[in-house]
């Protein structure tokens, strides 16, 4: 094996490093441009926690944000509030149960959560654009094969 082949060999350690650096990147930068879309929006983490649920979730009851946000019945219910207060949330009354309260995205709380994941993806979109032709490429191939990899190992949501 020639000094150029084995420089192109990598132990289980070496890849794991390579992963959890690009991971630690892509997450630190990721997360400081939605942070500071939040911040702008005057938007909190726990309500984003909540906007984000909602946009993947649709509708839930009250009770069920509970477990979302970890807080107590009477922390969801006044975090609702304030969010039916400042338009990100509607409050409607269940259809199979009167007692219950549906939680639904309104239209600006949906532009909130689809505006604060064009912030995380601006970046994506910047870094790709420094890529040569072969680079992407070569970039697809080995995202898609995590991908795969990934989701043969946990198929399921984050809930």
């Amino acid at each position: 094996m020639s000094t150029e082949q084995m420089n192109d060999v990598y132990t289980d350690k070496d890849v794991a490093k390579i992963l959890m650096d690009w991971s630690s990147a892509f997450m630190r930068r990721s997360m400081h441009d939605f942070m500071n879309y939040t911040r702008a929006a005057g938007i909190s983490m726990a309500q984003i926690n909540v906007l984000m649920w909602l946009y993947y979730h649709k509708s839930c009851e009250v009770m069920q944000l509970e477990e979302v946000m970890q807080v107590s019945r009477p922390a969801a219910s006044q975090m609702v509030e304030r969010m039916v207060q400042q338009g990100l949330v509607i409050r409607t009354e269940s259809p199979t149960d009167r007692r219950a309260r549906l939680v639904n995205l309104s239209e600006r709380g949906k532009m909130v959560v689809e505006d604060g994941i064009a912030a995380r993806r601006k970046w994506i979109s910047e870094l790709v654009e420094t890529f040569s032709p072969e680079q992407k490429v070569s970039a697809a191939k080995v995202l898609k094969m995590l991908n795969e990899h990934a989701l043969e190992i946990d198929p399921g949501p984050l809930e």
